[in-house]
């Protein structure tokens, strides 16, 4: 059984908060994704959604009213929670990032992951044991692939850290991880639900009060549950960096072994 997980990530323009959000589900669960939000979104005359656009009241979502717009959004929630499996948001304070993981003595070897590159991580781990624990995929050969957004400036080094997680898994377990590509919502429509969720999540760690207000009783599919908050909170930061030097240090006395 294939596995997908798309992600999406949010808070990359000098915000304290830096997250990665996912939603992960079987091949045949994001077919019925597709084939739902593409009847809503007709429905709704939007071509491709934009969380940016949808706040801001631009493109496909200009001249809509707020109820409107409210609607569409506890809706579009609803189709997401009610057809994926699981999905989470890893979340990372950059204030958290500067004073315990790149702050004081640094590795001369390896390489720092970037606030992106850390989210990424978390999400990958969790995401990685919903694939191979979840009952609802129980006695299935399974494989995960990751879809992620593409464009952001530091993309190119997820490659690096999901090799890196492949080699750190449990010989046992490193089939089961797939392939990494990145893509667009313009030809990727599941990425919509990561978008939406990163969009929510961001606007909730920094306290930003909601810009549109439903004037309507709210579905309560738009609340499953079954998305997990992943906070990389200080001792994270603290044991990551110790980990880290650690590896350096064997790094560096391996290569002086072998000159």
């Amino acid at each position: 059984m294939a596995i997908i997980a798309y992600m999406d990530e949010s808070g990359t323009h000098g915000s304290e908060t830096m997250l990665m959000s996912a939603w992960a589900a079987s091949e045949a669960q994001w077919s019925k994704v597709e084939e739902r939000a593409t009847a809503f979104f007709l429905e709704n005359d939007v071509k491709i959604f934009h969380a940016k656009e949808w706040r801001g009241g631009h493109g496909d979502f200009a001249g809509w009213s707020m109820n409107k717009k409210a609607k569409f959004m506890d809706d579009f929630g609803a189709l997401i929670n009610t057809t994926t499996e699981i999905g989470c948001t890893a979340i990372l304070k950059m204030s958290d990032y500067r004073m315990h993981y790149v702050n004081g003595v640094k590795p001369k070897k390896l390489q720092m992951d970037t606030p992106y590159g850390l989210c990424f991580r978390a999400a990958l781990a969790f995401v990685a044991q919903a694939a191979v624990t979840l009952d609802a995929w129980k006695g299935e050969q399974r494989t995960l692939n990751v879809i992620v957004e593409q464009g952001h400036k530091n993309a190119g080094d997820v490659q690096r850290l999901f090799e890196m997680f492949r080699h750190e898994l449990l010989e046992r377990y490193r089939g089961c991880l797939g392939s990494l590509t990145f893509a667009t919502k313009l030809n990727c429509l599941p990425l919509a639900a990561s978008d939406a969720l990163a969009y929510g999540s961001y606007r909730q760690e920094e306290n930003l009060k909601p810009n549109v207000l439903a004037n309507h009783d709210r579905s309560k599919e738009t609340y499953q549950h079954n998305c997990y908050r992943l906070g990389i909170d200080r001792d994270s930061l603290i044991s990551l960096k110790a980990d880290l030097m650690r590896d350096d240090e064997l790094a560096r006395t391996s290569r002086k072994r072998t000159c």
